[in-house]
Formats: C-alpha cells, sequence, structure tokens
C-alpha cells in the first residue's frame, strides 16, 4: 500500500494551466515527495515544501496554501495525530498549524489552529523540526538544537531538552521512546535516557558508543543485542 502511494504521488507533475473560467491556476510538481502522513482516506504529503493530499477512493488531488488557510510558506513536517482527529504541521521557520478534522468524512470542514509560540520566540538557533513523534497527548519534536515536547490537547509547549554536554545544542534526528527509556537520533551519535528521570537536565542523558545499540529508520524501532543475541524494542512510531 505504501509503495503504491509513493508511486502514485510521485507520479504527479502539474504544471501551470489555462482554468474553464479562462484565468490562470499556479500548480507545483510533486515529483519530489519527501514524506507522507495517512488520515482516513486522505493520503497527504510533502513536495518541495508543498503540502497536498489525494484522496485513495477518488484520487482527488489537494493543494494547502495560504489560501486555504495555511499560514507557513515552507513545511518541513506533516504528522498525523489520529486519536485527536487532526494533522500536524511544521514549517522552516518554527510556525506550526494544527489541521483538526472536527468530520473525518469532510476535510472542508477542517479547522486550522495556528501556533506561534516557537516563531515568535527569539531565538538565533534554526528552528527547523526534522521530525515528529507522538505518544499519547505528547509530541516529541526532533529540533535542530535539541527536543521540544508540545501538549496535542491544549497546543502547548510543554519542555525544552538540550541534551548535549552543558546544556549544548545538538541536532536531534529523531525521537523514540521505548519502555522506560527514551532515545534521540543526533548527528553525533544516540543520546539515551530514562523517561522517570528529570530528562530536562541534560546530565541525565547519555551518549552511547555502544555499537549494539542501532536506530532502524524503517521500522522505527530501537534495537539492543543482549548475551549476544538481537532482540527489539517496539517504538512509538
Amino acid at each position: 500500500m505504501i509503495r503504491y502511494i509513493f508511486t502514485l504521488l510521485s507520479s504527479i507533475v502539474l504544471l501551470s494551466t489555462y482554468a474553464t473560467e479562462r484565468h490562470w491556476q499556479t500548480h507545483f510538481a510533486y515529483n519530489s515527495v519527501t514524506q507522507i502522513a495517512v488520515y482516513e482516506e486522505e493520503v497527504y504529503a510533502i513536495a518541495n515544501g508543498k503540502l497536498f493530499s489525494i484522496n485513495q477512493t477518488s484520487e482527488e488531488l489537494t493543494l494547502y496554501t495560504n489560501f486555504s488557510g495555511m499560514h507557513g510558506l515552507h513545511v518541513v513536517q506533516v504528522c498525523t495525530d489520529t486519536a485527536r482527529q487532526q494533522l500536524l504541521l511544521l514549517y522552516a521557520d518554527g510556525k506550526m498549524d494544527i489541521m483538526r478534522h472536527h468530520d473525518a468524512d469532510s476535510k472542508s470542514k477542517a479547522q486550522v489552529v495556528y501556533v506561534s509560540d516557537l516563531y515568535s520566540k527569539p531565538i538565533t538557533s534554526s528552528k527547523r523540526c526534522n521530525n515528529i513523534t507522538i505518544t499519547d497527548s505528547i509530541a516529541y519534536l526532533a529540533m535542530d538544537f535539541g527536543i521540544l515536547t508540545f501538549n496535542l490537547e491544549n497546543y502547548s509547549f510543554v519542555d525544552c531538552y538540550y541534551i548535549g554536554a552543558e546544556a549544548s545544542e545538538v541536532r536531534v534526528e529523531d525521537v523514540l521512546l521505548a519502555g522506560d527509556s527514551i532515545y534521540a537520533k543526533t548527528v553525533n551519535g544516540i543520546y539515551a535516557a530514562h523517561m522517570q528521570d528529570n530528562i530536562v537536565d541534560y546530565r541525565y542523558w547519555h551518549l552511547s558508543n555502544d555499537s549494539s545499540v542501532v536506530f532502524d529508520e524503517q521500522k522505527g524501532k530501537v534495537y539492543e543485542t543482549s548475551d549476544g543475541s538481537l532482540w527489539s524494542v517496539a517504538g512509538s512510531k
């Protein structure tokens, strides 16, 4: 199914066309899909920083822009929060849109909630999000400077984790939660901490140089060897 979706999305290339009402309509090229998120019958995808969706049944294609209620220009992450019937959109400049689906059968009734907290924060670091992991009502955002946690019910940021030495910034590429542990894939390797600890404090994070810990991007799992055998711990993705 996923292979079919990627094939279908990657084959769509739209050019500027002359509409029936004799007005020019601007379309974007969709042959470079980098990410997808599925909600009900709708498959959302990012291509060249633009968000669009295609219905798996009707194959109807929809482009999302500022004209349709979006608040950013370059989408970098899209993630489905099925439990609350909503979609998270992260932009390169730190803006966030939450597309709430009150009626799962009608995307036209989706309400867009704009969260500007990160965008408005006066920091010099990159505000780009590299991945989103959802566990219960919390979204863990893998950021260029560390990890942010976001409450999906009241739309507020909870904590910020600077996991590098002396609370320094580290580019986090992905986050996984398994059992009582949290793992962060970074440019320096895999950091780990125990969830019951005060993980806001960088001293509770440790960088593992053990080659037996492998972050598997395809399956969204953390693999560890125990007594020479390989076993897996299911992640949250």
